[in-house]
Order: structure tokens, then C-alpha cells, then sequence
């Protein structure tokens, strides 16, 4: 684990690069035999999972526990934004 510790952050920010440029390219591969609406489903299950899985392992429940009701609408409604309603 310490060896992760010491990676610079102009190498991590390399590998968020190269990730965030290649989830495009999963993508247009996943939806190859597979409509939008299930495949768009799947990926935010798994997204909510590794997340969930996240908060449990960093220990702060307490910290979601404490989102306000205003912060909860406003995410909620920037949520449905990133909708895409058709084509």
C-alpha cells in the first residue's frame, strides 16, 4: 500500500486520463449487442455497488447520513439532467 502512497499526482492524473478517454470506447463496444436503456442500467447498478462498497470501507455512513434535504433535491435533480430522454 505504500507504494501507491508514493506515486506522484501527475501520474495519477496520467492514468485518470487515459481511463476517462478509453470508457468511451467500452462503451461503444458494450452497446454493440445491447439497447441503451438496460446497458445504461447495468453500469449505474455497478457504479452504486463499487460505491456503496467505497463508503462501507472508508467507514463514513455518517457523512451520507448528514446530506441536508436541500443537497439531496439538488443532486437528485442534477442527476435527472445527466438523463438522456430518447435519441
Amino acid at each position: 500500500m505504500q507504494e501507491l502512497r508514493s506515486v506522484s499526482a501527475f501520474t495519477w492524473a496520467g492514468v485518470a486520463v487515459i481511463l476517462w478517454g478509453c470508457a468511451p470506447l467500452f462503451e461503444k463496444a458494450g452497446l454493440t449487442r445491447v439497447p441503451p436503456l438496460p446497458a445504461l442500467a447495468v453500469r449505474s447498478w455497478l457504479i452504486a455497488g463499487v460505491l456503496l462498497l467505497f463508503v462501507a470501507a472508508t467507514r463514513r455512513w455518517d457523512e451520507v447520513r448528514a446530506v441536508d434535504l436541500r443537497s439531496l433535491a439538488l443532486l437528485v435533480v442534477s442527476g435527472l439532467a445527466l438523463l438522456r430522454w430518447g435519441r
